[in-house]
């Protein structure tokens, strides 16, 4: 993220984090911006862009595991109640 047209975006994001904490929620605003502008300069940013929606699509699908398993285990504690 270095270069490209997303370089200034993403600095200041970073500075957003290095100044609010990480694993703040304070610097969506930025996170949102970043993204559309690498999604817009598809030439400079494809790869990032594709590992970014593999990683989405793997969480959203390892999400949707684990709500299965929370309610089988709900439904089967339900069995003995």
């Amino acid at each position: 993220m270095g270069g490209g047209a997303c370089k200034e975006l993403h600095k200041g994001f970073l500075d957003c984090v290095h100044e609010a904490g990480y694993g703040t929620n304070k610097c969506g605003e930025q996170v949102v911006k970043v993204f559309n502008c690498m999604c817009s300069h598809p030439d400079y940013y494809k790869l990032m862009v594709a590992v970014m929606k593999y990683v989405e699509e793997h969480v959203l699908r390892e999400h949707g595991a684990y709500v299965a398993r929370k309610q089988a285990f709900m439904d089967e504690c339900r069995r003995f109640l």
